[in-house]
């Protein structure tokens, strides 16, 4: 008997239900590329496919639901690496790289696209080049081929007036307590001018400190956060008591002086920690803290998870005035309320008992999305997220395979002064053998609402407040389904939106978060894959 799906796209909340609007695309010709990734310009959805050398631009419209354009590229020059696509200022960049081996020199370059019609706008212009080698990802490129690819990252200020292009120079020195590294700092404008290029030496050796993040402000200032180790141990941790502190490295966009100043928050330690430029120009930093220093991460690496669940014990924000000085710090505790919701009795048992000695926790929560909203207010969003390794041992030899977790979401907002306006937590448990797969979140904003947006298993449509979610396995389907959280009152919704083995009948594939796109304030697409060579668009609107 047919299956009525569609009669499921209902809001589930305690105020009743209201429907949403699903729209199926006309199908279209497959791409297949082993990098897909989609921007969105209002009704105009691009996407840029990356297979080997050859490049798909293919367009969307979101209010035909169908694809309106599509154009195949093998122009790039012979051993270009792909660096990255960015959306600068409304401008669709394609950057690559591209090694000079007779001068030595490494070159980066951009391509426009236009996202309406699909189509470069251009050959290649070349933006900067370095003298000298740039450390990146080793990549094989076929028959023993091997080349450095991902050797630019780029960051962008809160009105993306200004883009940071930075990049790890090869160290002159092997030894990692001896080098320095050299980082470069390249500023560009959104006529796409380089207005600065330094390559400025780190103030401690590569092995006594550990780069968090980066970001640039309205005036091309650049801004680094790392840990600085005691010692050139590399532990977090040692008897009980923190080995490392966190700095702020400032560079002005006139100077190559790097200034220094402490990350300090009394008688807490920082578990995530990322930067951003505020609304007002301000620097911001913000993320999880946690009260005991043996709980640190001690430089392994995350597979740890298995042993250490990495507690976090609430929020802080702080700003940097003109003097580098921390002002405005603030330090908000999770609430038991928030941390028992959706746990079984024996789970709030213990959190009770931890609230009464102030060590109430969130174990393996990671800060996702940091979002500077224009009345100088932001949001956190952040997840549950660890891995199990399991090793087997038998007469062949030992063999390991690892268990990914993707499980309940924190968001939080803070006010323009720092305080806490609401925490919300979203319940969602998912796990799998493959990697991230089609696990996680998608968020997005609009309409005075913030949206989340994941698979989930059936069972939690109707979840009560009290009951542990249903897991979700990955790759066994799934019921497509988002939160909206309201951004004046966190008032919370959950929509359950339809079933991804069963769409009008049709089972669609290739589900990943990434494949979200926002194309209105309240509705957005997904590409899936439907067989018979053929992908198809899913149109949400949200109420």
């Amino acid at each position: 008997m047919k299956k009525l799906l569609l009669a499921l796209f209902l809001l589930v909340s305690i105020k009743g239900f209201t429907q949403v609007d699903v729209q199926i695309s006309k199908p279209f010709r497959v791409v297949d590329a082993a990098t897909k990734l989609y921007f969105s310009h209002g009704k105009s959805v691009l996407g840029v496919k990356i297979e080997g050398d050859v490049i798909i631009l293919q367009v969307f419209d979101a209010d035909k639901m169908a694809e309106v354009a599509r154009k195949e590229y093998e122009d790039l020059p012979k051993k270009a690496m792909i660096e990255k696509v960015v959306d600068f200022k409304g401008k669709v960049l394609l950057f690559y790289s591209l090694w000079d081996k007779e001068k030595e020199t490494e070159q980066l370059f951009y391509r426009e696209i236009d996202s309406d019609k699909g189509l470069f706008l251009s050959k290649g212009e070349l933006l900067l080049k370095y003298k000298g080698k740039i450390a990146g990802t080793l990549v094989n490129r076929g028959f023993f081929n091997f080349e450095t690819a991902d050797k630019f990252d780029f960051q962008f200020s809160h009105d993306s007036t200004k883009m940071l292009v930075q990049f790890k120079c090869v160290p002159e020195e092997k030894r990692n307590d001896m080098n320095a590294d050299k980082i470069g700092l390249y500023v560009v404008n959104n006529n796409m001018e380089v207005i600065s290029d330094k390559v400025v030496k780190m103030p401690y050796s590569e092995k006594k400190m550990d780069i968090i993040d980066y970001t640039i402000d309205s005036h091309g200032n650049s801004f680094i956060l790392t840990n600085v180790f005691n010692d050139n141990s590399n532990r977090k941790e040692k008897k009980g008591e923190a080995n490392y502190h966190i700095e702020l490295l400032k560079i002005e966009l006139a100077s190559d002086k790097v200034e220094s100043y402490p990350v300090e928050l009394k008688n807490k330690f920082i578990r995530n920690i990322w930067i951003y430029e505020g609304a007002n120009k301000d620097i911001i930093c913000a993320g999880y803290y946690f009260n005991d220093a043996s709980q640190a991460d001690v430089g392994k690496s995350f597979f740890s998870f298995k042993t250490d669940k990495h507690p976090s014990n609430g929020i802080f924000t702080f700003k940097f005035d003109n003097n580098g000085q921390i002002v405005d710090e603030n330090v908000i505790e999770f609430p038991l309320d928030v941390l028992n919701q959706f746990e079984n009795e024996r789970t709030q048992k213990k959190n009770s008992k931890k609230d009464e000695e102030d060590k109430s926790e969130f174990n393996y929560l990671k800060l996702r999305r940091f979002i500077v909203q224009s009345d100088g207010s932001f949001i956190l969003v952040g997840e549950q997220y660890y891995v199990v390794e399991h090793t087997t041992t038998t007469s062949r030899g030992t063999s390991t395979t690892y268990t990914y977790y993707y499980n309940d979401m924190l968001i939080a907002k803070i006010d323009p002064s720092g305080k806490l306006d609401w925490m919300k937590k979203l319940p969602k448990r998912q796990t799998g053998r493959s990697g991230k797969g089609g696990m996680g979140f998608a968020y997005f904003n609009g309409n005075g609402e913030h949206y989340l947006v994941y698979l989930d298993n059936v069972k939690n449509k109707n979840l009560p407040v009290n009951k542990v979610p249903a897991t979700h396995q990955d790759g066994r389907g799934g019921f497509l389904t988002a939160y909206s959280v309201n951004d004046a009152s966190g008032e919370t919704k959950k929509f359950s939106l339809f079933d991804i083995t069963d769409v009008k009948d049709m089972e669609v594939y290739q589900f990943t978060t990434n494949r979200i796109l926002p194309t209105a304030a309240n509705a957005f697409v997904i590409e899936f894959y439907k067989k018979k060579k053929e992908d198809i668009y899913i149109k949400v609107t949200m109420p």
